[in-house]
């Protein structure tokens, strides 16, 4: 119902209240509009304020597990930032950080490059970033490029440890071991408090010259007579000296027992080696010494005794470390687990073994593919067939990415070997020397090994080739591909020039090889006239290697040689041992 207007209200008054209304109305709605706008402008500029508060807030939290070595609370800190600003210079820091401190660049080298050309790309690398840039590429082959980063550093950055770090790589790679070495000692002598670095030092130094070893044990005994940082590592590295004396580890003792504000762990691990050095000197004791010990250690918490077990397992003493450990507590302790498994092992407890791994109530923390790893050794001792081991390694092959993870793609393929799967292990180790540059040289080393092993001469020439392009200076290796490649009768056009190139032979065991690789080069390009002049200058042809015998008998048989010479030098050569074209060689001799 609408109210009428009274006869004494003015007639325009309503008029002007509808006004103020309407004046109210827009004005509000003025005030809507303008905080909506701002908001609106603000937004992009909250949301980045919002954003930089969280990512710092991530790797503040980072930063403090690092610190604590709480590694899982650390990674998913990371990964948190890295959904937020995976290329914001603080984050790529960071994860360039996690990674050194989990495990160091060595472990992730194409990762660690990535991250610090990211940190290059935002203009955020600093003179250590790039010399850790250019370590990692002389340790991956390419010392050209370390070469070109260290020249790219200031006078007073190169003073610092990670250029000399860089240098001394550089150096090493260049085949200047001794001032590498030196290069080296210079770093470490310069941080007298870092146990890690003392340990360095001693090791570069007990493997040099008589005086240099004399000097560092003079300087180990000062060290540990001292009350200071590296005391326990000094007591500790005496007592892997091979020259200790029975009154010096009764020092060693005193010094520890002397020091019961050090870390327990520190103490303990010097302590166990000190007493390793006592087995050594005085092995009539060594019953008595570790009954003792283990009474010493009997109460300790379980958390506490894998340096006993450790101990116990470099010594030796698997039988005594299944009789002091239980199973459940190595099922349980994953720290204890491998040492346990290891002490089964060693004692050829397979089916023991095989019911812990399936049976055994293990810890689902502990990872699948070392189980699986023991499980396929465990198959190739049971089993009648090697086949569920071999697809265990296999299937385990393909969990690794193919050689992406080195690790478990080095220990499948050391399995393979062990179990003489030679074929399997020779996809391992290529695999790794394909992806991983730094295990090149060893892992080539190793593909050759095992195509020797199935007598694959292309398999062996492939490898061998590969090692020649990292060593071309190498006479050995040189040599050795050249006799494959004779033997195999592959690129024979360049054989001859090849084989003139070589460096002067040094020895006459050498000198005979190459005598051999000219026969043998003459017979591959069928001019027999050839072959007859340099079998006579081979001057003990049973001192050749089995396979190189077998074919000098094959050349010395067809140049029409003595057939009781031939007879001698076959007779005791295996043909198992025998490449089949070095077999052709032998049957053409009988």
């Amino acid at each position: 119902m609408s109210t009428l207007p009274d006869e004494d209200t003015p007639a325009g008054s309503g008029a002007d209240a509808a006004r103020a209304e309407l004046r109210r109305v827009l004005l509000a709605f003025a005030v809507m509009v303008l905080v909506g706008v701002a908001a609106w402008l603000a937004y992009p500029l909250a949301a980045r304020l919002y954003k930089s508060w969280r990512i710092h807030q991530q790797l503040s939290t980072l930063r403090g597990s690092l610190e604590r070595r709480e590694w899982a609370a650390a990674a998913g800190a990371l990964r948190e930032a890295r959904k937020m600003a995976p290329e914001d210079p603080a984050v790529v820091r960071a994860s360039l950080d996690f990674l050194q401190l989990r495990g160091g660049w060595e472990r992730d080298t194409r990762g660690a490059i990535t991250l610090v050309q990211q940190l290059q790309k935002a203009g955020a690398a600093t003179p250590a970033d790039l010399a850790l840039l250019g370590r990692m590429h002389v340790l991956q082959g390419r010392t050209a490029e370390g070469q070109a980063l260290y020249d790219q550093l200031s006078a007073e950055a190169r003073q610092a440890r990670p250029a000399r770090e860089l240098q001394a790589d550089i150096l090493q790679a260049q085949g200047q071991e001794q001032r590498a070495a030196e290069v080296r000692r210079g770093i470490l002598a310069e941080l007298p408090d870092d146990p890690a670095s003392l340990r360095q030092l001693a090791a570069l130094d007990m493997s040099g010259s008589p005086a240099r070893r004399e000097a560092m044990r003079e300087r180990l005994w000062q060290l540990a007579r001292t009350e200071g940082p590296v005391r326990l590592t000094a007591v500790d590295l005496l007592g892997r000296d091979k020259s200790l004396t029975t009154p010096q580890v009764e020092e060693l003792h005193k010094i520890i027992a002397a020091a019961p504000s050090a870390d327990p762990a520190e103490r303990d691990a010097a302590h166990l080696q000190v007493l390793s050095g006592q087995m050594r000197i005085s092995p009539q004791l060594r019953e008595e010494l570790i009954t003792q010990e283990l009474v010493a250690w009997k109460d300790r918490p379980p958390a506490q005794v894998r340096p006993l077990i450790q101990w116990l397992s470099r010594e030796g003493e698997h039988d005594r470390i299944l009789r002091v450990l239980p199973p459940a507590l190595a099922a349980k302790f994953t720290d204890l687990l491998p040492l346990y498994v290891e002490a089964l092992r060693r004692t050829k407890q397979w089916e023991k073994l095989d019911a812990f791994l399936t049976k055994g109530g293990i810890d689902t923390a502990f990872p699948n593919a070392q189980k699986m790893l023991w499980q396929a050794e465990v198959r190739a001792k049971l089993d009648a067939e090697p086949s569920r081991a071999r697809q265990m390694l296999a299937r385990l092959l393909e969990e690794a990415g193919r050689g992406d993870n080195a690790p478990l793609t080095l220990q499948v393929g050391e399995m393979a070997e062990q179990l003489g799967q030679w074929d399997l292990a020779q996809r391992c180790f290529a695999a790794c020397a394909d992806k991983h540059p730094p295990f090149r040289p060893i892992m080539l080393a190793k593909v050759y090994e095992m195509a020797d092993h199935q007598h694959d001469g292309p398999a062996m020439l492939e490898a061998c080739t590969a090692l020649v392009a990292l060593k071309p200076e190498n006479p050995a290796l040189l040599e050795q591909r050249l006799y494959l490649q004779l033997l195999l009768g592959i690129a024979l056009e360049t054989a001859e020039q090849q084989l003139a190139s070589l460096p002067p032979a040094k020895g006459p065991a050498r000198a005979s090889q190459r005598h051999l690789m000219r026969a043998l080069l003459a017979f591959r390009q069928g001019r027999p006239d050839l072959v007859q002049e340099p079998l006579p200058k081979v001057l003990d042809p049973a001192t050749l290697p089995a396979g190189q015998r077998a074919v000098y008998a094959g050349l010395l048989k067809a140049s029409g040689g003595d057939p009781a010479v031939v007879f001698r030098l076959l007779e005791k050569i295996s043909p198992a041992l025998l490449l089949p074209e070095e077999k052709k060689f032998a049957q053409r001799a009988w």
